[in-house]
């Protein structure tokens, strides 16, 4: 009995190089920007690439990360988690982006509260926080508000990204410089991983 489990245990180790030599295994594999920065960190949701980077600052959580839209147009997403008690408000609204070709700048083009992009933007204002409730019970959450800026990337390798800064309740704050790099992320597809 012990022969015939080793027998099929061994056929299923050898099933798995087999099928990715067939091309039978699906494979995802996609561009994405991985970030880094002094004092910031990396992360992702699960079975997705690390591809965003987050910064505390005075209570407040702030994340960037830059994911592909249309052709070869790219979304850099800015995410503030404001609790209660604190206001943010944009000293300025546009970026700075740096390739090793050229400099520019580049203005978010708006306001949004769901977290979708696909979603009409509304006029920058002061990000007001909140702890979120669910039926009137508090969830512990903060506020949630995204800024979105639309970006041509195409054949680039690394992309420099200087966030405007902001104040915190009335106190300057400024993020370091981040650098994100172009990268193929290779994955099973989620039926596999789960």
């Amino acid at each position: 009995m012990n022969a015939i489990r080793s027998l099929l245990r061994l056929s299923a180790v050898a099933l798995v190089p087999a099928l990715f030599l067939t091309g039978c295994v699906p494979i995802l594999p996609r561009s994405v920007f991985r970030p880094i920065a002094p004092g910031g960190t990396v992360g992702g949701y699960k079975y997705q690439p690390k591809t965003t980077i987050s910064f505390p600052r005075d209570g407040v959580l702030i994340s960037a990360h830059i994911f592909p839209t249309a052709g070869d147009r790219w979304t850099l997403a800015m995410q503030f988690a404001v609790p209660e008690g604190k206001t943010v408000v944009l000293v300025g609204s546009e970026l700075r982006l740096q390739t090793d070709e050229r400099v520019w700048q580049c203005a978010f083009a708006g306001l949004s509260y769901s977290g979708n992009p696909a979603m009409p933007v509304l006029r920058i204002v002061p990000l007001v926080g909140e702890n979120m409730k669910v039926n009137g019970v508090p969830t512990g959450l903060s506020r949630n508000y995204w800024l979105y800026a639309s970006l041509q990337l195409a054949g680039v390798s690394r992309v420099r990204v200087l966030l405007p800064p902001f104040q915190i309740n009335g106190r300057k704050v400024t993020l370091p410089e981040i650098l994100f790099t172009h990268d193929i992320d290779i994955r099973l597809m989620a039926p596999i991983q789960s």
